[in-house]
């Protein structure tokens, strides 16, 4: 239970980010004009919507949770104190809270994120992504070592070829 828990946590905490990418999908120009408003370049809008659906979904899922943790508190701070300073403004004082807090989420999932049971393949060891025992009851047996076994098979490819 405790599991499922952990995952409809990291689910909500990073619901946020995946809708916020979807808006800056759906109104490139006004986030790049609202971007260049604090003098920043509005190319930037490019990076920051792949690290709101790549990191979000790392947490989710489970795959190096830490490390996406990690970097999503950076990036709430970060956005706090270039997007939010304006304590003269209300909203602006609560989206600045709002990326603390955020960040302090995060930071919790750095600190206790749990390790999943492992799955051996070879000579390299996987974690269960979302909680232990679900996908087992969903997929074979033997269906996670096939796809890590292909993964690592690419990465030794793409060594080959450079």
């Amino acid at each position: 239970m405790a599991n499922l828990i952990d995952f409809i946590g990291r689910l909500l905490i990073s619901a946020l980010f995946l809708f916020s990418a979807y808006n800056k999908i759906f109104s490139i120009e006004g986030t790049m004009n609202w971007i260049e408003g604090f003098n920043l370049p509005g190319l930037l809008v490019y990076p920051t919507i792949a690290l709101e659906i790549i990191l979000p979904l790392f947490v989710i899922i489970g795959y190096r949770a830490r490390l996406s943790a990690g970097l999503l508190a950076i990036f709430c701070i970060t956005t706090a104190f270039i997007f939010h300073y304006d304590f003269v403004d209300q909203m602006q004082i609560i989206a600045f809270l709002k990326n603390l807090g955020l960040a302090g989420g995060f930071l919790f999932i750095v600190a206790n994120f749990f390790t999943s049971p492992t799955i051996k393949s070879g000579d390299s060891s996987y974690s269960i992504l979302i909680f232990p025992g679900f996908f087992s009851k969903i997929f074979p047996d033997k269906i996670f070592p096939l796809l890590f076994t292909c993964k690592k098979s690419a990465a030794k490819l793409l060594k080959l070829s450079k």
